[in-house]
Order: structure tokens, then C-alpha cells, then sequence
């Protein structure tokens, strides 16, 4: 887990949750399946292009677990029963999530089904469980308690990247922008972010195919004043999918990202200052 500012300089938090390329090495020896299959669903590279981020004072929390291990943007009930020697103080959900086989530990990935040797034993799921779905909720949490506290508000950012294919005739913009379908941020800030990319050249779908996953939908509460957004960035702006290796426009992207978070923190202090004096 890393954490940048995790002050108040912003009420701003970047969170990347699928980041992470960490492998514990009870899973690396119960893989079956190609090694690739588990980095098809990373979210590769969003830790570095949202890491200059921090310059300006936001607060960034990073999962460094990958996401294949165990998936932190999702409920802690959503696994499959298959995979794990359940036991009985555990409860689980059969969710569309784990039925489509991208539960807490996702099988399913672009590149083919992940398959395991053995189902991972109570210590393992415990370790999955304590070690880091719990580290990094309570991390954001904290992060979120604190701006509320001395801000007033927080504001989190979500960050992920998406396959550029899709089975269907859908074609997947540049940037998908979820708000929870107008439900977790104000839809004044769903389109100025939505207009800060299009500026950049890049096209935008609000709310589709994704309007926000677990972190999103769970952690936005007017009645605290925390509001939440997804960004989901179409992975073949900056990488090359088959080799995993970065193109030389994700220089570009970073510093386009770094732009529109600055504007996206220049608007939230002006809606601030508006507020004390109206007061």
C-alpha cells in the first residue's frame, strides 16, 4: 500500500485499486494457468499516470496487491465458493460479479480463464483478507474521515483502465467517466471533467459501459459531504495489450491527466470559496 499526502492540502484522493503488480507467493505457486492471464487485468501503469498527481497537494492511495490476487473494489462477500476451503464464519454472495467469474479473486480475463492447482486454504483467504482488502478500506476511510474533518469534504477519484475490445459492436471511447448514473457527484463536475478530456482530444461515454464499480457506489454520502467518480482510461491510448509495454503516448496522457487534475482542483476551491462568501 502507498499512500502520498495524506494531509489536507486537497480534498481531492486518487485512488488506484487494480495498479498493483504484487504477487503473494502461496498464489504464484497455485497458479496452473499462464502468468500472463493475471496481468491481462491489472490496471497497468495508472499508479505512474496518476502519480504526479501529488504535486498538487492530492492525496493518492495505491493498492500494490494486483488485482488478480484479490480484488479490493469489490464486497467482501463476493467470492466463489469453488475457489477457497470455505468455512463457516465467512459469508458468501453468489453476485452477477462472481457467477461472470471477476469476484474478489477474478478468473476471468481477456486472454483466458485463470486456473489454480488447489482451492486456497482458510490461512491464505485469511491473508488475502486482512493483509489487504481490510488495509487499504481502512486506508481510504481514513483518508476520507480526515478531509471531512478539516475540509469539510472530500472528493474521490477512482481510477482504473478497461480493455479496448469488447465482444459486441460497441465501440469503447477513450475515457469513461461513471458517476453511479448522476447519483455520486454533482453532474456540474461529470461534465467538467467529461469537457477537460474532450479538450485534450479525447473521446468521452458518461455512465457507459461502467458508471462505477464497489468504491465508487460505496464510499459517496451527501449527508458527509464525500462525493466519488470512476475514470476508466481505454488501455490501447498507452500501452500495447499483447506485450504490456507502455507507447510513447503515455507521456502524453500523463501529463494531459496532470492538467486536467489541476484545472479539476482549481474548480473545487473556487466552489469553495463561493460557499464562505455566500456565508
Amino acid at each position: 500500500m502507498r499512500i502520498y499526502n495524506s494531509d489536507c492540502s486537497s480534498p481531492i484522493i486518487l485512488a488506484s485499486p487494480h495498479s498493483g503488480k504484487l504477487y503473494p507467493e502461496f498464489y504464484k505457486r497455485n497458479l496452473r494457468t499462464s502468468f500472463d492471464y493475471c496481468r491481462s487485468i491489472e490496471d497497468m501503469y495508472v499508479d505512474e499516470l496518476i502519480y504526479n498527481s501529488k504535486s498538487l497537494g492530492i492525496s493518492i492511495l495505491i493498492n500494490d496487491y494486483s488485482r488478480a490476487v484479490f480484488d479490493v473494489n469489490r464486497d467482501i462477500t463476493e467470492i466463489d465458493e469453488s475457489l477457497i476451503e470455505v468455512h463457516e464464519s465467512f459469508e458468501v454472495s453468489k453476485t452477477l460479479k462472481v457467477k461472470s467469474g471477476i469476484g474478489l479473486i477474478p478468473i476471468q480475463t481477456p486472454q483466458g480463464k485463470i486456473e489454480f492447482v488447489n482451492k486456497f486454504k482458510k490461512n491464505e483467504l485469511t491473508f488475502l483478507i486482512d493483509k489487504i482488502y481490510r488495509v487499504w478500506h481502512s486506508n481510504l476511510q481514513q483518508l476520507i474521515n480526515l478531509k471531512v474533518k478539516e475540509l469539510g469534504k472530500a472528493f474521490i477519484v477512482d481510477c482504473h483502465s478497461m480493455p479496448s475490445d469488447f465482444s459486441g459492436s460497441f465501440k469503447i471511447p477513450d475515457i469513461v467517466l461513471g458517476n453511479c448514473n448522476n447519483k455520486s457527484c454533482k453532474n456540474e463536475i461529470l461534465n467538467f471533467l467529461k469537457n477537460e478530456f474532450e479538450i485534450k482530444g479525447y473521446s468521452v461515454s458518461l455512465n457507459y459501459p461502467y458508471s462505477g464499480g464497489y468504491i465508487t457506489q460505496k464510499y459517496y454520502d451527501h449527508k458527509h459531504l464525500t462525493q466519488t467518480i470512476q475514470i476508466e482510461i481505454n488501455k490501447k491510448i498507452y500501452m500495447d495489450e499483447q506485450n504490456f509495454k507502455k507507447k510513447k503516448d503515455f507521456e502524453t496522457l500523463k501529463n494531459n491527466f496532470l492538467d486536467i487534475l489541476t484545472n479539476f482542483s482549481k474548480m473545487l476551491d473556487y466552489q469553495n470559496k463561493e460557499i464562505f462568501a455566500a456565508e
